[in-house]
């Protein structure tokens, strides 16, 4: 249930820091800070907004600054907040008041004004309307994430493996590594094996097809191109014995790894970064591109092929999961396009006017490298949808039958 809390207390800078470092909207708590001479809604859109984690310095920020207060929304249903705490509250005015009370009601939050004595007739004006009650700074501070309680994990890289050829490999792996990095190697090894022939045994008919399919989805399981190596490696064998003879130019297996989609966007931190954008479809769409979706197929998606949660997407019937560390976009994309009036069947990478085009969605993914400093996604990025043998060409593997 919506509520709105006051807290009047002398100007403490400690205090004040402590509340600044309580900001986690993934743990359900904002804080938001407002400067003395803010008047205007949209710019306490963009306070609230950088407390949200965006940016005023990447693409599209500059732009349409009415609808900030959809945005704030959308973000804040998608981070499912329950707390919103505003620090200097005294420097607002009635309609910036009026503004923080709607955006309770219609989020469910609790609103924590935090106002500093002497108080202006102004401030206290401004609250005469609202159901405004005394809060209690111990009941604030109970309210308040842990410091650290939502840190996400940092992942440990994969250890380097040799570029010996996939009959060698794992004596290799074994000569050279050490003893713990050559367990964790020979584990995914083995794991990547026995998928591979799991899948190769499941058809009497194994089409060239099917062993490409099988090479794409492995890959993109994996976290770094080591990984990657790894994995193509243990196929190489398992395919051999299946009558296949898969070949992989190493160099450009590695450098494609290194500079498109898979080797960057299966790294959850590496999506962390991508919170800087306001406006939400732009890392929606880096996902999608990670996922090796086609513009075209972007284009069709509607709010009806994405799961509430956001940790899926049906694309040509098949329900897709969501690369890790994105079902936070997907949801506020969900949620402002609701916000919008779309209906369950309208576009879901668009806005009031229509779905977004090709070279809007090209853009999207490309600004990520100059924005945020990760390559989401190679210069192939196209409209046509990549079938197994165009994506094995770009990674240099190919394939025999024996």
């Amino acid at each position: 249930m919506a509520r709105i809390l006051q807290i009047i207390a002398e100007y403490d800078t400690a205090g004040a820091r402590r509340l600044g470092a309580a900001n986690s909207p993934g743990a359900g708590t904002v804080v938001a800070a407002v400067p003395p001479d803010l008047r205007r809604g949209y710019e306490l859109g963009w306070e609230l907004l950088a407390a949200l984690g965006c940016r005023d310095d990447v693409a599209g920020s500059g732009r349409n600054h009415d609808q900030n207060w959809d945005l704030v929304t959308a973000w804040i249903v998608a981070h499912d907040v329950e707390n919103l705490v505003i620090l200097d509250a005294q420097w607002l005015n009635s309609e910036l008041v009026a503004d923080l009370a709607g955006l309770a009601a219609l989020c469910d939050l609790t609103l924590w004004l935090v106002a500093h004595v002497p108080l202006s007739d102004r401030y206290t004006d401004a609250l005469e309307p609202w159901p405004v009650h005394d809060g209690n700074p111990r009941d604030l501070a109970d309210a308040l994430p842990a410091p650290g309680e939502h840190t996400e994990p940092i992942s440990e890289r994969f250890p380097q493996v040799p570029r010996d050829n996939w009959t060698t490999w794992l004596a290799a792996t074994r000569r050279h590594l050490e003893p713990a990095e050559a367990a964790t190697v020979e584990a995914r090894y083995r794991e990547a094996f026995t998928a591979a022939r799991t899948h190769l045994d499941d058809s009497d008919a194994v089409s060239e097809d099917r062993v490409l399919g099988h090479v794409r989805e492995a890959l993109a399981a994996c976290c770094d191109a080591e990984e990657m190596l790894t994995v193509v490696r243990a196929i190489q064998a398992a395919a051999f014995t299946a009558g296949w003879l898969l070949h992989a130019d190493l160099a450009r297996v590695l450098t494609t790894a290194d500079t498109a989609a898979r080797a960057a966007v299966t790294n959850p931190a590496n999506f962390t970064a991508l919170a800087a954008y306001r406006e939400p479809y732009r890392p929606v769409a880096c996902a999608l591109a990670a996922l090796d979706l086609s513009t075209t197929e972007m284009e069709a998606l509607t709010l009806d092929d994405a799961t509430p949660t956001g940790d899926a997407i049906t694309v040509g019937g098949k329900v897709t999961p969501m690369p890790a560390g994105t079902s936070t976009y997907l949801r506020a994309q969900l949620a402002l396009r609701h916000l919008e009036g779309a209906a369950a069947d309208d576009p879901l990478l668009g806005g009031p006017s229509g779905a977004y085009r090709d070279r809007t969605l090209v853009n999207a993914v490309r600004a990520a490298i100059n924005d945020v400093g990760v390559p989401f996604i190679s210069q192939t990025l196209s409209r046509a949808t990549i079938d197994n043998r165009r994506w094995t060409h770009r990674w240099g593997i190919s394939l025999q039958e024996l």
